[in-house]
């Protein structure tokens, strides 16, 4: 089905989950009008018909919701959990399940007994890739924002993980530390922190994101709706548009 399809569904009563439905439903029209109720709320002796068509922000239904793993990467102070925090409003509106793996949260919680060594990190890393998996192959939408600066680990996951879009929050260095509000880059620089990545630790960047996020050209919520119109165009959301995509037109 075609999103740009103009769609009409004549039914005693709609679903006591209309949340996830695919459409906005822009018109309601009552043919016949009783007194006598279902169980449901709904006259059981009317004829409903739905019109519909496609609107802004219409959420595809959970039951049919394919999962996958939405899988950022960038230097420390780039912008990843930035761009999140501006992404997941636009996923909760449209009724999506999902998960979101924060980098400090993973390493305060499930990675508290590794240190910063790169076998640690690509420990920490595999962890990550082991959680995105379980919720991506049930369905949910695992948001994941780490650094994970090395290539090999990151193919690794996206080996594992069959549904895997790799995001790369672009940001000069200079910038990133520039938006260092926790002093981490000095200190790093200064040797009080060890194994930083941009300083004394490598970051490398992706060869062939499926998304890239330029930090210095959109604004965080600019790049959330760039997500957003790029995972339908790859065909990982569906029935979804946005005001980027409408401007566009």
């Amino acid at each position: 089905m075609d999103y740009h399809d103009l769609i009409h569904w004549n039914m005693d009563y709609p679903p006591l989950s209309w949340r996830g439905i695919c459409l906005i439903i822009n018109k309601y029209i009552e043919k016949k009008k009783t007194k006598s109720m279902s169980p449901g709320g709904i006259s059981s002796d009317e004829e409903k018909t739905w019109v519909c068509h496609p609107g802004w922000y219409a959420p595809f239904a959970p039951a049919g919701q394919k999962g996958f793993s939405l899988w950022f990467t960038g230097l420390p102070c780039s912008g990843k959990t930035t761009i999140c925090n501006h992404l997941t409003p636009l996923f909760n509106n449209r009724g999506l399940k999902f998960e979101v793996l924060d980098g400090e949260w993973v390493r305060s919680n499930l990675s508290k007994d590794l240190g910063f060594s790169q076998e640690d990190r690509d420990t920490n890393i595999r962890r990550i890739g082991f959680v995105c998996n379980l919720l991506t192959r049930n369905g949910i939408i695992a948001i994941a924002s780490a650094i994970s600066p090395y290539r090999s680990i990151r193919q690794e996951n996206r080996n594992l993980i069959q549904h895997y879009v790799e995001v790369y929050v672009k940001c000069p260095l200079e910038e990133c530390e520039r938006r260092d509000v926790k002093g981490m880059y000095t200190k790093a620089r200064a040797g009080e922190i060890k194994h930083f990545t941009g300083v004394d630790d490598p970051y490398e960047s992706p060869a062939y994101p499926e998304v890239v996020c330029d930090t210095m050209k959109r604004t965080p919520e600019e790049n959330a709706k760039h997500i957003v119109n790029k995972l339908i165009e790859l065909g990982v959301l569906k029935f979804i548009k946005t005001e980027e995509s409408k401007n566009k037109k």
